[in-house]
């Protein structure tokens, strides 16, 4: 097995010695991390099916290859199974929020358990001045850097910053009020 991009994303493909290559996972998203499972008849892998920036825990069977979702976190989640691969150790992160441990069942549909918070209350409480002298909260503030963040990548760094200004000032506004 081996991760290609020869379709333009970054996909899962089986080739067993002097076949063909085969595509275990096809679209129009990127596949991450692939583990074998220990039967050799499914990978645990994270993809980004749903969203660019949300990558989920997936199983891939080799014979169906088709993805089973095993997390829905709406973040960037990776999964590690334990030894017996009844369980999942996630680590999870959003755009807000730094990486966070959680465990679940292997399974899809299964709710993960925290097993860190590394946010206090203070975060989503304290407030910072904005250049016109307002304030807004750290929350505030942290969606507004990931807003930049996000999209200045595509080159339009000054127009984004502007806008993102705009938006962190009516979010302050609608803080206050």
């Amino acid at each position: 097995w081996f991760l290609s991009e020869s379709s333009g994303f970054s996909h899962l493909y089986a080739q067993a010695p002097g076949g063909t290559k085969r595509a275990l996972t096809q679209g129009p998203f990127e596949v991450d991390q692939p583990r074998l499972a220990r039967d050799g008849r499914s990978f645990f892998v994270s993809a980004n099916r749903d969203s660019p920036g949300n990558y989920e825990a997936y199983r891939v069977r080799v014979d169906a290859a088709a993805l089973e979702p095993l997390t829905a976190t709406g973040g960037m989640t990776y999964a590690l199974p334990s030894p017996d691969e009844k369980q999942l150790l996630l680590t999870s992160s959003w755009a807000m929020r730094p990486p966070e441990l959680f465990v679940q069942a292997a399974r899809s549909g299964a709710v993960p358990k925290a097993l860190t918070s590394t946010i206090t209350p203070a975060f989503f409480t304290v407030s910072r001045p904005t250049r016109y002298g307002c304030r807004y909260s750290g929350l505030a503030s942290a969606r507004c850097a990931a807003l930049l963040r996000t999209l200045s990548a595509y080159g339009r760094a000054w127009r984004i910053r502007s806008c993102a200004l705009r938006i962190l000032d009516a979010a302050t506004i609608s803080i206050a009020l």
